[in-house]
């Protein structure tokens, strides 16, 4: 059997739906919600919902900007290293390149299997 809902009653499940998921963070104020929603109604409540949700919207909004500050300060503080100027980020780079040539198994294969093949090859041939 398919449901099918009216706008309407799906406008109301929502909203609905939408204040069982407040309701945890506004418990202090449950019982007005209660005297208000049966002495104004439903509309009245959504309105104070959201006034009261202002100051933590604001709150959030806060400490996202804050947020920001922070990793821009970080990343900064990041740039001024000297592992990151260019001068010492070359040699490091550079000498961090010669080991992995040098430290490979490729490198090492190479020089201790390359003259065993040259000199066998000047032998045979």
């Amino acid at each position: 059997m398919k449901w099918k809902l009216s706008p309407s009653a799906a406008t109301k499940l929502a909203i609905i739906l939408g204040l069982i998921l407040v309701a945890p963070y506004v418990a202090p104020f449950a019982i007005d919600f209660v005297i208000l929603a049966d002495l104004a109604g439903l509309e009245a409540l959504i309105l104070i919902v959201f006034a009261f949700s202002k100051a933590t919207f604001l709150t959030l909004r806060m400490r996202v900007q804050q947020m920001g500050q922070d990793i821009a300060a970080v990343l900064w503080l990041l740039a001024r290293l000297p592992v990151f100027q260019t001068r010492v980020y070359l040699g490091h780079a550079t000498l961090s390149g010669a080991l992995l040539v040098f430290c490979c198994s490729v490198a090492l294969a190479c020089l201790v299997w390359l003259p065993v093949l040259v000199l066998s090859a000047q032998t045979i041939a």
